[in-house]
C-alpha cells in the first residue's frame, strides 16, 4: 500500500501516541492491517470527542482533527477520510463558539492537504467551502463569523480555495455580507467592521489576480462592487476605490470612461478625507485608460482640486502623484521623443512603423468591444460636472481673495494647527446611525477626523491642535484590530506630538488664519513673490499649451519653490518624477523646469540628489546635446565630487550619458572620468562602484578616438587591473583586452603578414608601448595575482585578437607563466591555451606547454590541460602518490617548524 520507510515511521508514531494500544496490538497481524487499526481506533476517538458534552472535549477534537487527516491521507482510505469529514461537518455546527473558531483555525491546513491528496480532494468542494459559507452566514457570534472572513481573507492569499467554490459562493456571501440588508437570517446583525472585512477580502481577491475569469469580473463582480463605491460606511468606499485603477487596466478605456470617471468624480467630492486620499493614490492609474480629450478636460481640474483640498492628507498625496499624472499627458508626436525598452529614444521621423500603429490600434479596438453589464450604479455625469464646475469657480474666486499666500502655505510646511473636519451629515455616515453605539460601530481608526461639511457653505471649520494626528494611524493602512475596535466612539486620542518631518504638510488655511501669517509678512517682499510668479505665468502661459494644461506645470514647478525647500518628501517626489514631466513636456518647456532642476541639484537630502543622478542620462536625451552641455554639465560637476551615493548613481549609467553629449562635452568628459577613482577610506571598501566603473569604461571605448582612450582610458585601466578584488580585476582585464584590440586594430596596417613572422611591428607605438606596461606591470610582477590578470586578459584576447596578432604580442609571456609557482597562475595559463593555436610557428612551443602541463601535480590544472589537447578524462589514471608525498613533507615540515619555535 505505501512504502516501508514510510509505514515504519507512521507506525511508530501511532504507536509511541498510543502506547497500551501498540503493546497489545502491534506484535500480531499484517503490518498493513495493523495501521489501518490504528488509524480506525484514532477515527472512533476523534468521533467520540466530537460527541462528548463537555466543550473542552470538543474543542480538542477541533485542533485534532489536521493530525488524524495527516494518518488518513497516508493510508490513502476514503472510507475514512469520509468519516473524518463527518466529524469536521459535526463540529463546525456546534454552538459553542471556541469549538467553531478552534476549527477555523486549522483550515488552511485541511484545505493544503486536499489540494496534494487525491484522497481528500473530493471533500474541498463538498464539506469545507459549504462550511466556510454557512459559518459566515448562519451564525450568531461575531467573533465566530470575523474569524471566518479572517480564515477566507488568507486562504485567498494561498490559493487554496478551488476556483468554482470562490466563484459560486464564497465571494457572492462576502458580497452579502458587505451589505447592510443582505443577511440570510433577519435576526443576524452584521457590524460595520466585518462589513469593512468582508468588503477588503473581496477587493484583494480581484486586485491580487486570485479571480482568473474575467468574464464572472465583469458581469458579477463590477455590479455589485458599483454600489460598494457609493457605500454609507467610508472605509468600505475607501477599499472598493484601492482597486479602481486594477479594474481599468483589466477592461481598459470604454469601462475607465463609462464606469471609472464617474466614479472618481464623485467620490473626488467625498465628505470623508480617507476616501479622497484613495481616489488620489489610484489617480494615475485611472488616467493612463482615459482618451486624451476627457483627461484634459475632465480629469486634469478634477486633479487640480485635489491640490487645492481643504485636507493637508489629500494634497500631499496629490501632489506626489501629480508628476506621474503629467506623465499621462505624454504625446511623442509632439514632443518628439519615445520609451522603448525602458529607454528615452528620440521618434523617428516616419513615425512608429507600420507593425507597431497596427498592434496598437488592435489593442484598442479590443478593449472598445467590452460592454457595460446591468445593474451598475454609475453617478449621473451631468450633475457631477455642473456642481464640479461650480466648486472649481468658487475655488478660484477664494484663490484671488487669498493672492497666492495658500499656494506658499500648501508648500511651507506643517502648521502647529490643523483644520477640524466634524462628523458628517447627509449622506455620510453619522446618518445612518441612530445613537452612539451605532457610531462606535462603524470601525473608524482611532482619533482620525472627519472632514467638514457645514450647514453654511461659506462657514469654515476651526482647526485642532497637532496632537490630534499621529503619523501611524494617518500613514498606514485601514486593518481592523482589537485594540482598534476598543477606541470606537472616543473622540481623540491624546497621541503624542510629533516632530515636524516637512514644511510642505501645512495645508491651506482658512482666511482668518491666512491673514494671520501674512501679517508676518512685508508688505515690499509680498509684491515682490506676487510679481515673479505673475511673470514666471505669464511666460508659461505664452507657450504652446497643447501637451498638459498649464495649472498642473505651475504646480509642479511651485513644489520646489524657495518656501518649500525644506520639504524633504516632497523634494524627494518631485526629483523621481521630474523626468517623466520633462518627457512629457519636451525640449521646448524645458526653460520652464531648469530652475526647478537646479535647486534639486542643490538639496540637503543626498536620496533627492541620488534621484536625480539616476536620471541624468535621461534628461541629456530628453533636452537634446546642446541644452545638456549648458545646462547639465554644470550639475554633474557637481555632483560627481558628491558622496559615494550619488555618484555611483552617475555611475550607473556614465556612458549612456556621455552619449548625448556633443563631441566638444565628451572631451570636457573624458578628463573628468579620473576622478571618479578618489574615494576616502571608507569608499575604498565600496569595490561595486570601482566594478561599475570598469563596465561603464568598457562601454566608452566606442566613444572615443584611439588616442583619447591611450591618455586616459588605459591609465585608468592599469589601475583598476590591481585592485584588491578580483571582480574589480576579471572586468579590468576585460578592458584592457578590449583595449588592446582597438590599438591593434588601428595600427595592424600590413593585413598580409606572414604567420611566421614573431616581430612586434616597429610602427605600431601605441601597441606596443602598452604591450609593454601589460608585461612590466603583470606579466613579470612579483605579485600572483598580477600575473593571474594578465593572463585574464590573454584569456579575452583569444576572441578579439586573430592568431597571428596574439602570437607576435602576448604569447611568450604567456608561455612562460607556465612554470610559475602558483597553481592559480598555471591554471590560467592552460585555460588561455584552451583550443591550442594552430599558427605554424607557435604549435610546437605550445603543444610543449600544454603537455607539461597535463603532468601537473595539481589536479585542476592537469585537468585543464588534458581538456585543451582533448584527452579523454575518464580513462586516464592520476597518480596521487606525488600529492601523498608532497603533504608528508608538508606536516613534517610544520612539526620541524613547531620543534624549533618549542622550548
Amino acid at each position: 500500500m505505501f512504502g516501508n520507510a514510510a509505514r515504519s515511521s507512521f507506525s511508530m508514531q501511532l504507536a509511541l501516541e498510543d502506547e497500551e494500544f501498540f503493546s497489545s496490538e502491534i506484535l500480531d497481524g499484517d503490518e498493513d492491517e495493523r495501521l489501518l487499526a490504528l488509524t480506525t481506533k484514532e477515527v472512533k476517538q476523534l468521533a467520540k470527542m466530537a460527541d462528548s458534552q463537555l466543550v473542552n472535549e470538543r474543542e480538542a477534537a477541533s485542533r485534532e482533527v489536521c493530525k488524524v487527516l495527516r494518518y488518513v491521507d497516508t493510508l490513502a482510505c476514503p472510507k475514512l477520510a469520509h468519516e473524518v469529514f463527518q466529524v469536521v461537518d459535526q463540529l463546525a455546527s456546534d454552538q459553542a463558539a471556541s469549538v467553531q473558531c478552534s476549527l477555523l483555525e486549522g483550515m488552511s491546513v485541511m484545505l493544503s492537504m486536499c489540494n496534494k491528496s487525491s484522497v481528500l480532494s473530493p471533500f474541498a468542494p463538498t464539506i469545507l467551502c459549504p462550511l466556510l459559507v454557512r459559518t459566515l452566514t448562519t451564525t450568531n457570534a461575531d467573533n465566530v463569523r470575523k474569524n471566518a472572513i479572517g480564515i477566507v481573507g488568507l486562504l485567498l492569499e494561498q490559493s487554496l480555495l478551488p476556483q468554482e467554490c470562490l466563484l459560486t459562493s464564497i465571494l457572492p456571501t462576502l458580497f452579502s455580507l458587505s451589505f447592510v440588508d443582505s443577511p440570510s437570517d433577519a435576526h443576524t446583525y452584521i457590524a460595520d467592521e466585518q462589513r469593512v472585512e468582508s468588503a477588503s477580502v473581496v477587493c484583494r481577491s480581484i486586485s491580487s489576480g486570485i479571480v482568473k475569469d474575467r468574464d464572472w469580473i465583469l458581469t458579477q463582480f463590477v455590479p455589485k462592487y458599483s454600489y460598494l463605491l457609493a457605500d454609507s460606511v467610508f472605509h468600505i468606499r475607501k477599499a472598493a476605490v484601492a482597486i479602481l485603477g486594477e479594474l481599468c487596466k483589466m477592461f481598459g478605456e470604454k469601462f475607465t470612461v463609462e464606469f471609472a470617471v464617474p466614479h472618481t468624480i464623485s467620490l473626488c467630492k467625498d465628505d470623508m478625507w480617507g476616501v479622497r486620499k484613495a481616489v488620489c493614490e489610484v489617480f494615475v492609474d485611472i488616467a493612463i485608460f482615459c482618451p486624451h480629450t476627457l483627461r484634459r478636460s475632465i480629469l486634469a481640474p478634477l486633479f487640480c482640486s485635489l491640490l487645492r483640498d481643504t485636507s493637508r492628507w489629500v494634497s500631499y498625496i496629490a501632489f506626489q502623484e501629480l508628476g506621474p499624472f503629467i506623465s499621462t499627458f505624454a504625446n511623442s508626436s509632439l514632443t518628439g521623443l519615445m520609451l522603448k525598452d525602458g529607454q528615452v529614444i528620440r521618434r523617428p521621423e516616419n513615425g512608429l512603423g507600420e507593425d507597431e500603429e497596427r498592434k496598437e490600434a488592435e489593442e484598442r479596438e479590443k478593449m472598445m468591444v467590452i460592454e457595460m453589464p446591468e445593474g451598475c450604479y454609475i453617478p449621473q455625469m451631468n450633475e457631477m460636472e455642473g456642481s464640479e464646475k461650480d466648486e472649481l469657480e468658487e475655488t478660484d474666486q477664494l484663490d484671488q481673495l487669498l493672492g497666492d499666500s495658500i499656494e506658499e502655505k500648501a508648500k511651507s510646511g506643517m502648521s502647529k494647527e490643523e483644520e477640524e473636519e466634524e462628523l458628517i451629515g447627509g449622506h455620510g455616515v453619522s446618518s445612518k446611525c441612530h445613537s452612539l453605539d451605532d457610531l462606535s460601530k462603524i470601525g473608524l481608526e482611532s482619533g482620525m477626523e472627519m472632514d467638514i461639511v457645514s450647514e453654511r457653505e461659506d462657514s469654515v471649520g476651526s482647526p485642532p491642535t497637532e496632537d490630534a494626528f499621529y503619523s501611524n494611524i494617518y500613514w498606514g493602512n485601514y486593518t481592523i484590530h482589537d485594540q482598534e475596535l476598543a477606541a470606537f466612539g472616543t473622540n481623540r486620542i491624546d497621541s503624542p506630538r510629533r516632530k515636524k518631518k516637512t514644511e510642505f504638510m501645512d495645508r491651506r488655511m482658512d482666511l482668518m488664519n491666512c491673514g494671520g501669517i501674512e501679517e508676518k509678512k512685508s508688505e515690499d517682499k509680498k509684491e515682490k513673490e506676487k510679481e515673479g510668479q505673475k511673470g514666471n505665468e505669464k511666460r508659461i502661459r505664452g507657450d504652446d499649451e497643447e501637451i498638459v494644461p498649464i495649472e498642473l506645470v505651475e504646480h509642479f514647478i511651485k513644489m520646489v519653490s524657495g518656501a518649500s525647500s525644506d520639504a524633504a518628501d516632497m523634494n524627494r517626489q518631485c526629483a523621481h518624477s521630474l523626468p517623466a514631466v520633462a518627457f512629457t513636456l519636451g525640449k521646448k518647456s524645458w526653460k520652464h523646469l531648469k530652475d526647478t532642476y537646479t535647486t534639486l541639484s542643490k538639496d540637503h537630502q543626498w536620496r533627492v540628489r541620488v534621484s536625480l543622478a539616476h536620471s541624468m542620462h535621461e534628461m541629456v536625451t530628453i533636452v537634446g546635446s546642446e541644452t545638456a552641455e549648458t545646462d547639465l554639465v554644470p550639475v554633474f560637476d557637481a555632483l560627481r565630487e558628491d558622496v559615494d551615493e550619488v555618484r555611483g548613481g552617475l555611475l550607473k549609467n556614465l556612458a549612456h550619458l556621455i552619449e548625448g553629449l556633443p563631441q566638444s562635452a565628451r572631451m570636457s568628459m573624458l578628463h573628468k572620468l579620473p576622478h571618479f577613482l578618489r574615494m576616502d577610506r571608507e569608499g575604498e571598501t565600496n569595490w561595486r562602484f570601482r566594478l561599475e566603473f570598469a563596465k561603464q569604461l568598457l562601454l566608452l571605448c566606442d566613444l572615443y578616438s584611439m588616442e583619447s582612450i591611450n591618455v586616459t582610458i588605459a591609465g585608468i585601466a592599469l589601475t583598476l587591473a590591481t585592485d584588491k578584488v578580483s571582480d574589480v580585476r576579471m572586468e579590468a582585464s576585460r578592458l584592457m583586452a578590449r583595449i588592446l584590440h582597438l590599438m591593434v586594430d588601428e595600427e595592424w596596417k600590413d593585413k598580409e603578414k606572414t604567420e611566421e613572422s614573431d616581430d612586434m611591428r616597429e610602427d605600431m607605438p601605441l601597441t606596443n608601448g602598452f604591450v609593454r606596461d601589460l608585461i612590466k606591470g603583470f606579466a613579470l610582477s612579483q605579485r600572483w595575482s598580477r600575473r593571474q590578470t594578465f593572463l585574464h586578459m590573454v584569456e579575452e584576447c583569444r576572441h578579439l585578437l586573430s592568431e597571428c596578432q596574439l602570437g607576435s604580442l602576448l604569447l611568450k609571456e604567456t608561455m612562460a607563466l607556465s612554470s610559475d609557482a602558483v597553481p592559480n597562475v598555471r591554471l590560467v595559463v592552460a585555460r588561455a591555451l584552451t583550443p591550442p593555436l594552430t599558427g605554424g610557428v607557435w604549435r610546437d612551443g605550445i603543444m610543449n606547454t600544454l603537455e607539461k602541463l597535463k603532468n601537473d601535480r595539481d589536479m585542476d590544472v592537469s585537468r585543464q590541460a588534458r581538456l585543451a589537447l582533448g584527452s579523454p578524462l575518464n580513462k586516464e589514471i592520476i597518480d596521487v602518490s606525488s600529492r601523498d608525498l608532497s603533504i608528508n613533507q608538508a606536516d613534517l615540515l610544520d612539526s620541524s617548524d613547531m620543534s624549533i619555535c618549542s622550548p
